[in-house]
């Protein structure tokens, strides 16, 4: 696979206020372009279309997002060794949490994802 791999960082979000507002970030990248899913993709670009939703859920670690992922990957088929596609369309829930401590408190249903000191998160896409 050829293809440049290759990301940047985009401004820090404010997990405390997108929590709160109801902060919506949505978009589409190349997922051959990230770093962990380069060979999933193969030589085209494929796009990954992802949506975050970000909520106060007003539990223990109120402060939260909502991931929805919808690409597709392609692999060998285990069977004739021929590409095949499989199309990916899955949701996930992050609890944004302030030290290592937290951790282990965030409900089972939760990702558990650290936040820097200043209360950013930060998002990695491919340039356009």
């Amino acid at each position: 696979m050829a293809r440049k791999q290759g990301y940047h960082r985009t401004s820090g979000i404010d997990v405390q206020s997108a929590c709160r507002s109801g902060h919506i970030e949505q978009g589409e990248v190349d997922l051959g372009a990230q770093p962990r899913c380069a060979d999933l993709a193969g030589d085209a670009p494929v796009a990954l279309k992802y949506h975050l939703a970000f909520f106060d859920s007003g539990a223990a670690h109120p402060l939260s997002c909502a991931i929805k992922v919808q690409t597709k990957v392609r692999v060998a088929c285990a069977r004739c060794l021929e590409p095949v596609e499989i199309p990916i369309d899955t949701t996930s829930q992050v609890a944004f949490v302030f030290s290592e401590n937290q951790v282990e408190h965030v409900d089972p249903s939760f990702e558990p994802v650290l936040v820097d000191e200043s209360g950013c998160c930060l998002l990695y896409t491919s340039p356009s």
